[in-house]
């Protein structure tokens, strides 16, 4: 979170230094893109493609990115990273942007069903502030648990 109103600190000191040649109304619609993106979360999404992938990529090489960009679109998601790589255990890794765990859930779940990956995961990221955050938060909190092992008179 603070990387991103530091960002907005920036765009808007930037504003002062626009060439006259972006209008007010360009320079407006990017604040509210740059914003849009910083209530976004990121995840990371991992998989292992199939055997069928595989045939129809041999049978016509296509650029799956290009191809897949209107559906990650029709989800507001944008694709920060989108690689295949040579692992056994997978080897498909991509770093999305998502306004919500549902809208990845709903697309991972759709192309798992289209054969194309044996399978695919999928998880939230947080860059290293995000997750300070997660743990300030438990920190806050932590004295409210009480164990098992407490109520059971072990600990």
């Amino acid at each position: 979170m603070r990387r991103c109103k530091a960002r907005h600190r920036s765009v808007r000191l930037l504003s002062h230094r626009v060439p006259s040649v972006i209008n007010a109304d360009q320079l407006a619609a990017f604040q509210r893109h740059r914003m849009r993106e910083c209530d976004m979360s990121k995840y990371l999404i991992h998989g292992k493609t199939s055997a069928d992938f595989a045939a129809a990529m041999l049978n016509k090489p296509q650029n799956r990115l290009e191809i897949l960009q209107p559906f990650f679109d029709s989800f507001n998601i944008t694709v920060h990273e989108f690689v295949f790589t040579s692992g056994i255990d997978f080897n498909f890794v991509s770093v999305l942007s998502a306004e919500n765990d549902d809208s990845i859930e709903a697309m991972v779940n759709i192309v798992y069903s289209t054969g194309n990956f044996a399978n695919i995961a999928w998880s939230r990221a947080y860059d290293a502030d995000a997750y300070k955050d997660v743990f300030e938060h438990g920190h806050e909190r932590m004295g409210a648990y009480v164990s098992s092992m407490q109520v059971a008179g072990i600990d």
